[in-house]
């Protein structure tokens, strides 16, 4: 007896395409543009990027760092994305740092005019209002700056007595990002320790890239002739 097949030609046709080929996808995988089902795309690490930084700049970073070390598996992945994240971390606080200094100059310029422009018989209020309105103008007004100058020459003071004010200003502050750094470079130093029990040569490499994105280095785009080749 024959057996019949109750498949619609259409539906075999349909079925047949969609069986894994070479690689394992399916033909209408590849003919859509070759990309694979969601479930089976490899999970790409969270960015630790805040909304004013780039994820795509952290990206690039990964993605020039495993080009730099050649062929690694996911364990050697895992390491460098601890260690680029952990660099990253490094770059934003020591940014901070900056950033808490410079908003604290011009309150720290005024606090330092108050100082200058007090003379007996001078009201507090004249002298703040007369220090905040110089303040003001010392970051916009050339010849407001001009003007303070002179007064802070007069008493042998110049803009570096402006910035340790700011600095005594935010100092508890400073002192509590400086722990945050102080742990986080522990934590890279033991990331690096780790991978030195791996490979010398990698330990290497990564120590080199984190000491890149910590001083601000822009990620050169992957296939640059100017990324370095493993020897």
């Amino acid at each position: 007896m024959v057996e019949l097949s109750l498949d619609h030609p259409e539906e075999s046709k349909q079925q047949e395409n969609q069986q894994p080929k070479a690689g394992g996808v399916a033909q209408s995988t590849q003919e859509a543009g070759g990309q694979r089902p969601k479930a089976a795309v490899a999970a790409q690490p969270k960015a630790p990027v805040l909304m004013n930084e780039s994820a795509a700049e952290f990206y690039a970073l990964l993605q020039q760092t495993e080009q730099e070390i050649g062929p690694c598996g996911k364990l050697v992945k895992m390491m460098v994305d601890n260690i680029c994240s952990t660099s990253w971390e490094i770059a934003r606080m020591n940014r901070a740092k900056t950033q808490f200094i410079t908003s604290e100059l011009r309150p720290a310029l005024e606090t330092v005019l108050i100082r200058l422009l007090a003379t007996p018989g001078t009201s507090d209020s004249s002298v703040r209002d007369e220090a905040e309105a110089l303040a003001r103008g010392w970051f916009i007004d050339p010849e407001t700056k001009k003007k303070v100058s002179e007064i802070l020459a007069r008493f042998e003071l110049d803009e570096f007595d402006i910035e340790a004010e700011a600095i005594r200003r935010c100092l508890p502050d400073l002192e509590g990002l400086n722990r945050v750094l102080a742990s986080l470079q522990t934590q890279l130093d033991k990331s690096i320790r780790t991978v030195c029990g791996y490979s010398d040569w990698l330990a290497e490499r990564l120590r080199e890239v984190s000491e890149r994105v910590i001083e601000g280095e822009k990620p050169v785009e992957p296939g640059s002739d100017k990324n370095p080749q493993r020897h």
